[in-house]
């Protein structure tokens, strides 16, 4: 008799703790793959173990969107990065140098949603600066594709050589500057151009936006195009609407 009564008061207790802990920590993390979703996820509550190596590197407290960064032993740049929002958090195999990306909500899909926006730079030097941007929706439950600008300008600008001067064409529009001429003559210099070695992001009235350079192989800048993303077909895919002379 004695043995089943400790039996008794050794059940009772087990599930006085399960029971003690189930009030104690009401929020359920359901995991699908790496996106955990919660009712009720607080950012103090947010210190869970695979979030040990993270550090935040970004975030707008006000809608409860954060942005961490994971950076590898050894490494100078972060390797992977981690989004969460009050409903959802998600990791992403992206790499950033810096520690600040630049986190904008805005509605650029027209899906009466915010979008949650985040640009990184993942590279830069003398002349050249290389930006990443991702778009995702508040589920995260997928990234938005968005056409890389500075192939979008090689498919939507023609240009050519006329006289001394250099003509663009894009969106129906024809745009002419006239750049200095060094002793090689102009067809040398400038007939052979590219484009992006400098991107800059912006978000304006809910339209993605994205400025492009031109420039010669030696760095020598033309002009920087305005490209305006509108999403369709599932993508968000640029047009030119504009044109700085930079000569």
């Amino acid at each position: 008799m004695k043995k089943i009564f400790k039996s008794i008061i050794s059940i009772i207790l087990i599930a006085l703790i399960i029971f003690i802990g189930v009030k104690t920590f009401p929020e359920a993390i359901k995991y699908r793959g790496k996106v955990k979703v919660s009712t009720d996820l607080k950012e103090n509550e947010l210190v869970q173990p695979e979030l040990q190596n993270y550090q935040l590197i970004s975030s707008i407290p006000a809608k409860g969107v954060y942005v961490y960064g994971k950076k590898l032993e050894g490494k100078p740049y972060f390797e992977q990065v981690l989004v969460k929002t009050p409903t959802s958090q998600r990791e992403f195999n992206w790499k950033a140098t810096t520690k600040n990306p630049r986190l904008i909500l805005a509605d650029i899909t027209g899906s009466r949603q915010e979008n949650i926006v985040i640009v990184f730079v993942t590279a830069y030097g003398t002349g050249f600066i290389e930006s990443q941007i991702h778009v995702l929706d508040m589920a995260l439950t997928k990234e938005i594709p968005v056409e890389e600008p500075s192939l979008a300008a090689q498919r939507l600008v023609a240009s050519s050589v006329q006289g001394q001067e250099i003509v663009f064409k894009a969106g129906g529009r024809e745009y002419r500057v006239t750049p200095k001429v060094g002793a090689g003559g102009i067809q040398r210099q400038y007939s052979s151009l590219q484009y992006g070695s400098i991107v800059n992001y912006a978000v304006e009235n809910n339209k993605l936006k994205a400025t492009v350079t031109v420039e010669t192989p030696y760095n020598i800048f033309l002009g920087e195009f305005t490209l305006v993303y509108t999403f369709r077909n599932g993508k968000l895919v640029p047009e030119v609407v504009n044109f700085i002379n930079l000569t």
